[in-house]
């Protein structure tokens, strides 16, 4: 066995000599100003590189900045258990919420890094198995908090995606267990009295804080225990050399749009405005977020002058470009309406532009993995 273990990590130390030493042999073709791009870039390319820059890294890292300061706000309630720290903990909760939103539609890579269930289904349930876990996961608690077991790391991180993530901690903070409460004065008393209900909060706030980090660190520094960020493996198109079985060579571009066409299909067809952030209320909040992270992607950051709009009108597809943004702004309009009906329709159509005028207007192939539909 000790063989085994020695020979596995050597051939992991090599993987990542290998990888490393490849994009430093490579770098002196790179025909982009970024060091860390070692093929050569198309248009195309540098408004995909524009996005992960500075639209998806940056929401995987305020994610993570969120999900750690809640795990602050929670250890900090639990020293000092108080209206204006259950105040601070609850507002962190929406602020941590709304954050996830913003990344939610680049659901690939590092959101699911695994050959079982993805890393995003342990932070958001619902987005995986598509139904109501409230009473379910109210359930799990009240058993928990009756119960004798140690709540150690080990207990989080063992426990079932259905279990874990922003819903327990939502169920945690904004009501009692003994009789799902919401009134704050009864919130209070519930921790003041059952010291369990602390070390469930404290526990689930640091999961949620490491599933969180292991996103941040997937885009930015080790994928797959590869040693390089997922980042580079994507824009260099060396993610297939990682024997991943969530790899399907497709380029970057394909994935960022099939990501995104896929979430909002799953707008369209699920109950998100009803069944998510029941007892918060600010669903709407991350909708927002997340619309405002695809506008983005459609237009580039600031100052931008490669994006997927300029390159659409580039190719003759103005009125596409026309339409898409008017879809955009319906969109927003039922988000401020909070019109579940409209949104719904709304996302549809969005969905419908991602499956076509997009792709065929970039000429990109989609593959196999885009949703058509429930």
């Amino acid at each position: 066995m000790l063989k085994l273990h020695v020979n596995k990590s050597i051939n992991h130390v090599l993987k990542v000599a290998l990888f490393s030493t490849s994009i430093a042999l490579l770098s002196g073709c790179n025909t982009s100003s970024s060091s860390s791009v070692t093929t050569k870039t198309t248009e195309l390319d540098l408004a995909v590189i524009d996005t992960l820059d500075n639209l998806v890294i940056p929401a995987a890292s305020n994610f993570q900045q969120q999900t750690s300061a809640l795990h602050n706000s929670a250890n900090n309630f639990c020293t000092n258990i108080s209206e204006g720290n259950l105040d601070t903990l609850q507002q962190q909760w929406k602020e941590t919420s709304v954050a996830w939103y913003q990344l939610l539609p680049f659901q690939f890579g590092p959101m699911i890094n695994s050959v079982a269930l993805p890393t995003y289904s342990f932070i958001d349930y619902y987005r995986l198995a598509h139904t109501d876990s409230l009473q379910t996961v109210r359930s799990f608690i009240d058993t928990t908090l009756a119960a004798s077991s140690n709540l150690n790391d080990l207990f989080f991180q063992i426990q079932s995606a259905r279990n874990t993530g922003l819903l327990a901690l939502e169920i945690t903070i904004f009501e009692t267990a003994d009789s799902e409460s919401s009134d704050k004065a009864d919130i209070i008393l519930e921790f003041t009295n059952n010291s369990r209900k602390c070390e469930l909060l404290k526990g689930y706030a640091k999961e949620l804080d490491r599933r969180a980090q292991t996103i941040h660190s997937g885009w930015t520094t080790d994928y797959a225990d590869s040693g390089i960020s997922y980042r580079d493996l994507l824009i260099n198109n060396r993610l297939e050399e990682l024997d991943d079985p969530n790899e399907d060579g497709q380029p970057a571009i394909s994935k960022l749009t099939v990501a995104v066409q896929n979430y909002y299909d799953y707008l369209a067809n699920r109950n998100v405005t009803t069944d998510i952030a029941q007892l918060a209320g600010n669903v709407w909040q991350g909708l927002e977020a997340s619309i405002n992270s695809t506008e983005q992607m459609l237009m580039g950051s600031t100052g931008s002058k490669v994006n997927v709009f300029a390159l659409l009108d580039n190719g003759g597809h103005e009125q596409d470009v026309a339409n898409i943004k008017a879809n955009l702004q319906t969109i927003q309009q039922t988000i401020s309406d909070k019109n579940t009906v409209d949104f719904k329709a709304a996302a549809a159509v969005l969905d419908g532009n991602f499956k076509r005028e997009i792709p065929d207007g970039l000429n990109v192939n989609l593959g196999l993995n885009f949703s058509d539909g429930d």
